[in-house]
């Protein structure tokens, strides 16, 4: 009766075990960042000016918000997620800076012109 006991309490430490070993593991993948938030660079929450160059004489001026993607971006189409091409191509990226941006269909140049930060952005509906 006895070892019945004691091999329950191995298998249960075998679990437990290999619970822990799971998070060591998974917490081995993980990169801590380091706050990159830079007056030089384009940080989530920034508000740039952006002109598109899809050709030489082919140019587009955009202003447009850096976001995390939250699921709720059909209210706003000034939003643009650090997930799509253009968030991805100018996030980290320094003011001044013309970036390649590639889709499946297009290939184009973002020029990066100014930005405001999270701090001088007005939050939509703030009096």
């Amino acid at each position: 009766m006895g070892s019945m006991k004691y091999q329950t309490i191995a298998l249960e430490l075998e679990k437990e075990r290999s619970i822990l070993s799971g998070f060591i593991n998974a917490r081995k993948k993980v990169t801590i960042v380091e706050n990159a938030h830079n007056e030089n660079t384009v940080n989530i929450g920034d508000t740039i000016v952006a002109d598109l160059i899809f050709a030489e004489d082919d140019v587009e001026e955009i202003t447009f918000k850096l976001v995390v993607d939250n699921g709720n971006l059909n209210v706003d189409p000034k939003l643009i997620t650090i997930n799509s091409p253009i968030g991805k191509s100018v996030l980290n990226k320094p003011i001044g800076e013309i970036v390649p941006c590639n889709t499946t269909t297009l290939d184009y140049q973002i020029l990066i012109k100014s930005k405001k930060t999270l701090e001088e952005t007005p939050t939509p509906g703030a009096r």
